[in-house]
């Protein structure tokens, strides 16, 4: 397993975008029994470095923490941020007092091949917390060496991904929105459906979509939690904006 992780450190720091990180982590991932993960550092407010985000986990359940603003509490982040090392899903409610909100959503999870795992605090002054989450798909606890070479994995990825993040923001071109589709980006990061969002600026259903859909080509990316995070990246969110605390 060493001689893995020296190889896979070796790929990683010539890794030449998020995307192929985020590539190479998945298949070591598996090796190690996790069926997929998640990197997310929000963005710095005011901004001064860039956001991080990389995950394969379902793109349901990503819709759904929006949609839902379970982000806004996961359990899994609140308790690992009172970590030095981390913490295994199973022992969240020894660690802190979870709200009937917390525990619906870790029973929500577990319905989205969620079940159990280990949630990884990395920290750098004067920046939020970043949290490596890894998850399996049932109940039984990672292995112990599968959680230690979890740990320097993490760490490997974060690195790097702290690296890319900067070069990318320095490197891209700001990408222009308009007033209106920054507030339904602000609003939809928040989890507000589109036609909370109409409700709220006055608008219709399908104008939001629009809004949402142009400012995405804009970005050229796929799904709305890529929009969420490339719009994060260039400063256009803050952590205030998704109503997530700089732990």
């Amino acid at each position: 397993m060493f001689e893995t992780l020296v190889e896979f450190e070796r790929k990683a720091l010539n890794a030449s975008s998020l995307e192929r990180l985020g590539a190479l982590t998945e298949p070591l991932a598996r090796s190690l029994g996790f069926s997929c993960f998640t990197l997310f550092r929000p963005q710095p407010s005011p901004p001064g470095h860039a956001s991080i985000f990389l995950t394969t986990y379902p793109e349901r359940w990503i819709s759904r923490i929006f949609q839902e603003k379970r982000h806004l509490d996961d359990p899994a982040h609140a308790a690992a941020a009172r970590s030095v090392d981390g913490i295994g899903w199973t022992a969240i409610e020894r660690t802190m007092t979870l709200s009937d909100h917390q525990r619906e959503t870790l029973s929500l999870a577990s319905g989205h091949g969620l079940a159990n795992g280990i949630t990884l605090p990395f920290r750098l002054p004067g920046l939020p917390s970043a949290m490596f989450s890894l998850a399996v798909g049932d109940r039984n606890a990672p292995q112990p060496m599968a959680i230690l070479a979890a740990r320097l994995m993490g760490s490997i990825v974060f690195a790097q991904a702290h690296r890319l993040a900067r070069s990318e923001q320095s490197q891209a071109e700001l990408v222009t929105l308009s007033p209106r589709q920054l507030d339904c980006i602000r609003l939809l990061a928040r989890g507000m459906t589109d036609r909370a969002i109409a409700d709220q600026l006055g608008l219709s259903p399908q104008t939001v979509r629009e809004y949402v859909e142009a400012a995405r080509h804009r970005y050229g990316v796929k799904r709305r939690a890529q929009l969420v995070a490339a719009a994060m990246r260039d400063g256009h969110l803050s952590a205030e904006d998704m109503g997530i605390a700089i732990l």
